[in-house]
């Protein structure tokens, strides 16, 4: 059976699979999908898990013992697999093909679950897939596209008791430029600064724009502002005092990498001969950040670009929990890419 997401709350009340495989590159939708088959195994008596955190080195001879070994202290188990890639090499895919004859599809007392990010197309067309779907479920998850965000938006101001008119929720979209999870860590923070239990309060624009930017006396617009302006030391402020006053690390990201992007944007323009008013009309860039973004795409050179391009990435996966970095470390470095003047190529390529 294959399912997408809407499908997926409905599908868990009707019953359980032997075998899941989820994916999707939507981090927090994924973590969502997670949580809900985790809730609904444990209130079914699934009381024993096992967490397999695999990579490129994982040997997946270890899923087949697990899927084997008997347990002695619940006779009703779950082997969650967190896969990193969206392929199979043949050692999973032999792997997976035993345990599909293995699984009971009547009366699963074993129940395992693989997320992976959205698989390759050649995964769909394999015997070890097609074995397994039919005794168990594949719940694709497709990202949310721009004009379904305001949508999607809405039902979760809903969801944290709050209610909000088109404008705020367009706002907000526009914000998060699709990071669902910058959204929903925004939506959060106006929950606990607005939600009353006993009525539903709407949020407005002002409300929002407040949220988002309140954080001591600085906001991280005030970040922007000076990261434009060339001034690390300042910058650096600014940041230390967001982050410290509890600051969102992905709403802090979201602000320098939609200035990074603006800001490629620009030189790319620079050498193609296009004008930099095309590039604010498509990026739609407020008219009093035009000249300081001008002005910063003008003094930095493409290295410096690329570097900060790799390291929006590396931040990414930082504050999602998938980087060895620390998140503050890579968003100072990101920083002085963007703020340093004539920054030897050595050292570019080492921070990247």
């Amino acid at each position: 059976m294959k399912i997408n997401l809407d499908g997926w709350a409905p599908h868990l009340r009707q019953g359980l699979k032997p075998f899941y495989l989820i994916s999707g590159d939507e981090v927090l939708l994924q973590q969502e999908a997670r949580q809900q088959l985790q809730q609904t195994l444990i209130a079914k008596g699934y009381t024993e898990r096992v967490r397999l955190q695999a990579d490129g080195d994982f040997k997946w001879a270890q899923l087949q013992h697990e899927a084997s070994n008997l347990s002695l202290f619940s006779s009703l188990r779950y082997v969650e697999v967190l896969w990193d890639k969206g392929t199979f090499p043949k050692d999973a895919q032999a792997c997976l093909e035993k345990i599909s004859a293995q699984l009971n599809a009547q009366h699963p007392e074993l129940i395992i679950a693989i997320f992976t990010p959205k698989l390759e197309a050649s995964v769909t067309r394999s015997r070890w897939y097609t074995s397994l779907l039919n005794i168990g479920t594949h719940v694709t998850i497709w990202p949310i596209e721009r004009a379904q965000l305001p949508r999607w938006i809405n039902q979760r101001f809903q969801q944290a008791n709050l209610s909000a008119d088109a404008e705020v929720s367009e706002q907000l979209a526009e914000m998060v430029e699709g990071n669902l999870l910058a959204a929903s860590q925004a939506i959060e923070k106006l929950a606990l600064r607005y939600a009353h239990a006993d009525q539903q309060m709407a949020i407005t624009l002002p409300q929002l724009e407040s949220t988002i930017s309140k954080s001591a006396h600085y906001s991280i617009f005030d970040l922007t502002h000076y990261l434009l302006l060339g001034d690390a030391t300042k910058t650096l402020q600014v940041l230390q005092a967001l982050l410290a006053c509890g600051e969102e690390p992905i709403l802090v990201l979201w602000a320098i990498a939609k200035e990074v992007r603006a800001l490629a944007a620009l030189k790319s323009a620079r050498q193609s001969g296009a004008s930099a008013q095309q590039v604010f009309d498509q990026h739609k860039i407020w008219k009093q950040r035009q000249k300081p973004l001008l002005e910063r795409a003008q003094k930095i050179t493409g290295k410096q670009l690329v570097c900060a391009q790799h390291l929006c990435h590396q931040l990414d996966l930082a504050v999602k929990g998938q980087h060895p970095m620390p998140v503050e470390l890579l968003m100072r470095q990101l920083i002085l890419t963007l703020t340093a003047t004539n920054l030897p190529s050595v050292l570019l390529e080492s921070m990247s």
